[in-house]
């Protein structure tokens, strides 16, 4: 939010370390591109090297740093900085995430979301409600029939499937959690978890505060020192135990190797690896390395969309209502949701697509080394780092309409009759919430069919409302480090009265 700050200050190139320059105008990110604008179709046909896209072969223009670097050791595909390495790495990897293969994860997706809908007809209509993220024992005062703080609901739906189907470890999240659920009878309605979350999940958010610190580190070398004292020894101590988890379970994962019950990533990545055989040190590295990396990409991103899509809707209520329409509309058995059915509702991939903009992805930057190249009219010499500001693009009025606020409408093709011509010049060809070029986001695809799923078989199952006296500020209850921040949303999930209903 601060490099947003500065752009709107200083202009569209600003210079936010010592050898670090950042861009806003989404050509320096795209190259040549189609941009709307008061009402006329400009094309900017230019010269220019984009940042992200440009590649050779696969092999990117503009090299990866070393911002998100740690330690020595293997950085697997998130963090390889080597072009030659990556694109080898993306080859490997690439068939997990073939059509054929994503449509062949889908009962694993069934499965987890049909637990959590059944969950929810258990926990998610007492008068308390339940808080969909935050894990704590506090009493809300500001609810009239009081209420625990219970699971960490969406986070440990999206960690069970993103686990299982990078390479079938059973985290088990939601299945702790509904064993440890229990109605303490001191307060009327009040539902808790004794339930806790996984190492996993204790590293992952414990140190987010402190893998910014260390990128801002990398910028400030001087400062280097003093970045480990944000890192908390609980969470140091949880990376450990994660460590050694982790460890074990690829090794049981490769012995395994042929013999799973469903497809996972790993199938493609193990490739014809002798599941009798012992793999060297290094192979056993890049192996959890890259698992870990799998379970972080589907994890983090997708609870975010579980999560906001929901809280976004429940604070637009006619926003909720289209999309609760189109989904009930569209389906008269929840055995008929699938992602392929669900593919079509222009209002449902209208709310994802502005989630994804509300929430991007990569919101801290995507800086890359310049080879000596002209970007957005601007010559950026060789060594140079170079970033587009994704964030401070889509928050910015001149890119789109009512930037602040959560418009699915935004998105909808002219002839949808939600479709508001107050939109018309929002820059939606240059929005690319999964990157592009050499490292764009494998997944994509599988990310789309899951986000659909859980929201078409939650909003046909529950009417959901947000409890009273919650009020959501962007700019104050949102937090970007490493990953989102996000505040507490308390809901009462009520099934929905229907014979047919799961």
């Amino acid at each position: 939010m601060a490099v947003e700050k500065a752009l709107e200050q200083y202009g569209d190139v600003v210079r936010i370390a010592p050898n670090e320059i950042v861009f806003v105008d989404p050509r320096a990110a795209s190259g040549t591109k189609t941009l709307r604008r008061r009402n006329l179709i400009l094309h900017y046909l230019t010269k220019d090297t984009d940042i992200y896209g440009s590649h050779t072969k696969h092999l990117e223009h503009f090299t990866k740093t070393n911002f998100i670097k740690i330690g020595q050791g293997d950085q697997g595909i998130a963090w390889e900085t080597d072009p030659v390495k990556h694109r080898n790495m993306v080859k490997k990897i690439s068939p997990a995430f073939s059509m054929k293969s994503v449509r062949a994860k889908e009962p694993t997706m069934h499965k987890h979301i049909d637990h959590f809908v059944q969950i929810m007809k258990e926990v998610g209509g007492s008068d308390g409600g339940v808080e969909l993220r935050e894990v704590s024992l506090e009493i809300p005062n500001s609810f009239d029939s009081c209420s625990c703080s219970t699971f960490q609901w969406t986070d440990w739906l999206a960690l069970d499937i993103s686990a299982e189907l990078a390479f079938s470890r059973q985290m088990d999240q939601l299945k702790q959690s509904e064993n440890s659920y229990v109605i303490l009878p001191k307060y009327l309605h009040c539902s808790c978890s004794t339930g806790k979350s996984s190492p996993f999940l204790e590293v992952l958010w414990g140190m987010n505060f402190f893998l910014t610190i260390h990128q801002v580190c990398r910028k400030f070398p001087l400062l280097s020192p003093i970045q480990f004292l944000f890192a908390p020894p609980s969470a140091v101590i949880s990376e450990l135990k994660g460590r050694n988890i982790t460890t074990m379970e690829v090794k049981n994962r490769i012995k395994r190797h042929g013999k799973t019950t469903h497809l996972d990533h790993f199938n493609q990545i193990l490739g014809d690896m002798d599941p009798e055989s012992t793999p060297s040190k290094w192979e056993q590295e890049h192996l959890e390395v890259l698992a870990v990396q799998m379970i972080v990409a589907g994890y983090e991103p997708i609870s975010s969309q579980f999560l906001c899509t929901i809280m976004f809707s429940l604070l637009a209520p006619e926003t909720y209502k289209r999309l609760v329409d189109e989904i009930r509309m569209a389906f008269t058995r929840y055995e008929d949701i699938t992602p392929e059915a669900l593919a079509p509702l222009e209002y449902l991939n209208a709310s994802l697509m502005e989630t994804l903009r509300m929430t991007v992805i990569g919101g801290t930057g995507l800086p890359r080394i310049s080879p000596g190249a002209h970007v957005n009219g601007i010559y950026v010499e060789k060594g140079v780092y170079v970033q587009y500001s994704h964030f401070a693009f889509t928050r910015s009025p001149r890119y789109f309409q009512e930037p602040r606020s959560y418009k699915p409408e935004r998105w909808l093709p002219v002839e949808h009759p939600h479709w508001d011509s107050k939109f018309k010049n929002d820059a939606r060809e240059s929005f690319f919430p999964f990157s592009q070029g050499p490292r764009a986001c494998p997944g994509t695809s599988l990310a789309w069919n899951e986000t659909r799923l859980f929201i078409g078989k939650l909003l046909w199952s529950f009417d959901i409302a947000k409890l009273p006296n919650q009020e959501i500020v962007f700019e104050r209850d949102f937090k970007i480090n490493a990953m989102w921040d996000k505040p507490k949303f308390w809901v009462r999930l009520q099934p929905v009265a229907r014979d047919l209903c799961v």
